[in-house]
């Protein structure tokens, strides 16, 4: 059983279409960060054997 038309599928694709390519101009448009917030909000996927390990992941602002 369908949940979407396909027009609905292709509406969502030229959204999201739209909305990363926005995103791209703006970051290319933007200034890079100064260089003392270059670990503000790091991204790192956790394999370690901790029990915070158990989520998965951890957000760094240091």
């Amino acid at each position: 059983e369908r949940i979407l038309t396909e027009t609905e599928i292709e509406n969502i694709d030229v959204a999201a279409k739209e909305e990363t390519n926005e995103a791209v101009k703006f970051a290319e448009e933007s200034a890079f960060p100064p260089e003392n917030e270059i670990m503000s909000d790091v991204y790192w996927e956790v394999d370690h054997q901790t029990d915070a390990a158990k989520y998965g992941r951890y957000f760094f602002n240091s």
